[in-house]
C-alpha cells in the first residue's frame, strides 16, 4: 500500500529517486575506497619491482635488449620510476635511463600528449619532457610557450630558461608577461635562470623598458640575490623619484641594495628617510646600516626620538642590538 501510494504521487517518486541515488552513492563510495586501498598496495609492490628492474638495466651489457613489455595499467608506474631515476642520476647512467625511456616509447607518448586538448595532459607531458632534457625538445617548448593555458606556457618558459642561450631572453620575458604573475616561485625561478644562463645584463636591459611593476619587482629581487651590481645606476634613478613608485617596489629595491652592498648608493637612500611610508623609512635605515653609513648613529638617535612608528622602532632596536 505504501509503495503504491508513493509511486502514484510526484513527491513520492522524488523520495524514491533520492533514496535510490543516496544508496547508489554510498555503494560507489565504498567500492572506490576499497579499490583505492588495493591499488595503492599494488602500486607500492610494482614500484619496488620496477625499481629493481630499472637499476638492473644499469649493469646490463650495452647491447642487451632493454625494451620491456608491460600491461597498459603498469606503464604509468614504470614511467614514473624511470623519471625518478633520471632526476637523481648523472653522466652515463642518466644517459642510459633516458635511452631506455625513449625505447619504451614514453617520449613518443609525451609528444602526443603535448598536443592534447586537455591542458593538464599537456602540462604533465611538458614536465616529463623537461626532465629528459633531450636536444630535440627545444622545438616542443617553443610551441608550448604560446599555449593558451598560463600554466602550460609557464612550464615551457621555465624549461627554456634552463637551456643556456637557447632562445633570446627577451622572448622569455615576453612570455612571462603573458602568464599569471601570481605564481611568484616560478616567476623568480625563470628570471634567476635568465641571470645565470644568459647574463645579469639581460635582466637589467628588461628592467629599463618594463612597465609591469610586478615583473620589475621580481627582477630587482633576483638581481639582489645574484648581487648584480650592474643594476645600481638604474636603482639610483628610481630612488630619485620615489613618489612615482609603490611602497612595495621601493622596499624591494632597498632589500636588493642591502644584498648587493654597494656604499656608492648611500646618498641616494637618504631622501627615503623622509618618505611617507614607515615601512620604507624602516628599510632605508636598515639598508644604511648594512652599507656602513657614517651618519648612522645620528640618524638612529634622531629617529628614536621623533619617529614612533612600530616598524621604525623595531629596526632601530635590531641595529643597536647587533652593534652591542
Amino acid at each position: 500500500m505504501l509503495w503504491a501510494a508513493l509511486t502514484e504521487t510526484f513527491i513520492g517518486q522524488v523520495v524514491i529517486f533520492q533514496t535510490v541515488m543516496l544508496h547508489a552513492g554510498m555503494v560507489t563510495t565504498i567500492a572506490y575506497l576499497i579499490l583505492r586501498k588495493f591499488w595503492r598496495k599494488y602500486e607500492a609492490k610494482k614500484v619496488d619491482q620496477f625499481t629493481d628492474r630499472v637499476i638492473g638495466i644499469l649493469f646490463a651489457e650495452p647491447s642487451a635488449k632493454r625494451k620491456t613489455v608491460l600491461f597498459w595499467w603498469d606503464q604509468a608506474i614504470y614511467r614514473e620510476v624511470l623519471l625518478s631515476q633520471i632526476k637523481v642520476l648523472t653522466g652515463p647512467e642518466r644517459d642510459t635511463m633516458v635511452r631506455h625511456y625513449v625505447e619504451m616509447n614514453f617520449f613518443a607518448q609525451d609528444c602526443i600528449h603535448v598536443k592534447s586538448r586537455y591542458w593538464w595532459r599537456r602540462l604533465r607531458a611538458l614536465i616529463r619532457i623537461d626532465v629528459l632534457a633531450l636536444p630535440n625538445s627545444r622545438s616542443i617548448f617553443l610551441k608550448a610557450i604560446e599555449d593558451t593555458n598560463s600554466l602550460v606556457a609557464l612550464e615551457a618558459t621555465r624549461a627554456l630558461s634552463r637551456l643556456p642561450q637557447n632562445v633570446s631572453a627577451a622572448m622569455l620575458f615576453t612570455s612571462l608577461e603573458r602568464v599569471s604573475l601570481r605564481r611568484q616561485t616560478a616567476l623568480l625561478e625563470v628570471i634567476s635562470n635568465i641571470g645565470q644562463n644568459y647574463s645579469v645584463e639581460a635582466i637589467c636591459d628588461y628592467l629599463k623598458i618594463s612597465k609591469n611593476e610586478e615583473m620589475a619587482m621580481a627582477c630587482v629581487q633576483v638581481l639582489g640575490t645574484l648581487q648584480g651590481y650592474q643594476v645600481i645606476p638604474q636603482l639610483e634613478v628610481i630612488l630619485k623619484k620615489p613618489n612615482e613608485y609603490s611602497e612595495a617596489y621601493l622596499v624591494k629595491i632597498l632589500e636588493a641594495i642591502a644584498l648587493i652592498s654597494d656604499p656608492a648608493v648611500i646618498n641616494a637612500i637618504h631622501p627615503l628617510l623622509s618618505h611617507g611610508s614607515a615601512k620604507v623609512r624602516a628599510h632605508a635605515i636598515y639598508t644604511l646600516s648594512i652599507l656602513g653609513d657614517e651618519k648612522l648613529s645620528e640618524i638612529l638617535e634622531n629617529f628614536k626620538k621623533t619617529d614612533h612608528e612600530v616598524e621604525v622602532q623595531r629596526v632601530i632596536r635590531k641595529i643597536q642590538k647587533s652593534a652591542a
